[in-house]
């Protein structure tokens, strides 16, 4: 998870900016509050689109795959945090990555190939199930069942080891903004 906060290096640069103004005391809060929370949530979206970009890049899959399974919480002018996590413990599917292969195999064909991510599956096959969900499968012993379905590995640790992507992002995407969305602030109140 990438937290984006306010740190003491960024509150001074924020009283030096409001000490160019004089305000009346209740709408100087106000329109701080909101210039900081738009901020943060600029700096989230900048943050989410450069891991995305860097999860695709980890698993082998397209970004739209993995723009599903990385989600942002907001700013508000009362909680002046912005969140970006990481969703999916298990992984994306094989069957959203274009597998190659016979369907149904009936124990013929050489496994099942995928476009993106990890490659060549030798022992594994492509069934439709009862509720319409393609997939790519594979038997965990000799009998026909149980089976299980192969994915990518977890979006989550791909996302943890490309963390410093994102709060670098985040931290040049906030320091920009920041001064920008003040000095429109104080200017309005003006």
């Amino acid at each position: 998870m990438v937290d984006l906060t306010f740190n003491p290096t960024q509150a001074a640069q924020i009283d030096a900016l409001l000490g160019q103004f004089t305000l009346a005391p209740g709408r100087q809060t106000g329109a701080l509050a909101r210039g900081m929370a738009k901020a943060l949530n600029r700096a989230a979206l900048a943050a989410r689109t450069a891991m995305v970009r860097e999860v695709a890049n980890a698993l082998g899959t397209a970004q739209k795959l993995v723009k599903g399974y990385i989600r942002t919480y907001t700013a508000t002018p009362d909680h002046l945090m912005a969140i970006v996590t990481s969703l999916g413990k298990q992984g994306i599917p094989l069957g959203k990555l274009g597998p190659t292969g016979p369907e149904p195999s009936r124990g013929k064909g050489a496994g099942v190939r995928v476009k993106a991510g990890p490659g060549r599956f030798p022992h594994a096959f492509i069934s439709t199930m009862r509720s319409g969900h393609r997939g790519v499968f594979e038997r965990r012993g000799k009998a026909r069942l149980p089976i299980k379905e192969l994915r990518t590995r977890p979006v989550t640790d791909a996302f943890r080891e490309r963390r410093a992507v994102g709060v670098a992002r985040a931290a040049e995407s906030l320091s920009v903004n920041l001064q920008s969305e003040l000095a429109y602030a104080l200017q309005r109140t003006a």
